[in-house]
């Protein structure tokens, strides 16, 4: 970077800029390891009704709150409830952490979670369907069942689709439209 010696007060300005920039890129993605994936193993929640996050590690224990289908966690250890149900204790962000039932996460580095989640992905209709096999497409990106899940995803965006048209076409008016100058 060249400094413009007449103009002092600009190149200070552009030497400020540019450490401030670099400073605050550099946080930023400081902050992004910090949040919760940089320790333990990284899971995948894919099924939200079982997705209570918990204080304790029963099915009793009090609700935190529901942790959405897609979302990462840290996965920190492990218990099992007097009903033997296992559970994970997690961390989803800085401030919040608990416990989440072993079957509403799927794990990308665990054998056999990939067909886990195709039978759940065929267990499916419609959106649920399109939003787990994407799930799945973008945990295991060399799974031998990858084409299987393609041709799944494929045809579930396809009925979507189909199904998102003949709602639209049934909820426009013509008459309306007409009227109103629409095209």
């Amino acid at each position: 970077m060249i400094l413009c010696s007449s103009h002092p007060r600009i190149s200070s300005i552009i030497l400020t800029t540019v450490s401030l920039v670099s400073v605050l890129s550099t946080s930023a993605n400081a902050q992004r390891r910090v949040s919760g994936r940089g320790i333990g193993t990284v899971g995948i929640v894919v099924d939200e009704r079982l997705s209570v996050l918990r204080v304790s590690p029963d099915l009793s224990g009090k609700f935190l709150r529901r942790i959405g289908r897609g979302r990462a966690v840290s996965i920190i250890g492990q218990n099992r409830s007097r009903d033997g149900i296992l559970f994970y204790s997690i961390i989803v962000s800085r401030r919040t952490r608990g416990w989440l039932q072993k079957e509403a996460v799927i794990l990308p580095r665990r054998v056999g979670d990939d067909e886990r989640l195709l039978r759940l992905i065929n267990a499916s209709v419609d959106f649920d369907r399109v939003v787990r096999s994407r799930i799945f497409l973008d945990a295991f990106p060399h799974s031998r069942l990858r084409p299987r899940v393609l041709l799944l995803f494929g045809d579930a965006a396809e009925q979507a689709a189909v199904r998102l048209s003949q709602d639209a076409s049934r909820r426009l008016n013509v008459e309306e439209m007409q009227a109103n100058d629409a095209p």
